[in-house]
């Protein structure tokens, strides 16, 4: 039987970068939606992402000027 751990964990890490990417515009920002996912699953990555607030946008206007 051929071990198949090589394909679940390459998933799971993909999986926590996509989410991380995803969640990149949030207050966690992508290390913080990334980590989530890699240690709670990314599963709960998805929940973090659909509840986290957005970054906000007046402090990044206001730091560019």
């Amino acid at each position: 039987m051929e071990n198949y751990s090589i394909y679940f964990w390459s998933t799971y890490l993909m999986l926590a970068i996509v989410f991380g990417l995803i969640g990149k515009n949030t207050k966690l920002g992508f290390w913080g939606v990334f980590l989530m996912s890699v240690f709670l699953t990314p599963a709960i990555g998805v929940v973090i992402i659909l509840t986290a607030k957005p970054k906000d946008e007046n402090k990044r206007k206001l730091s560019s000027k």
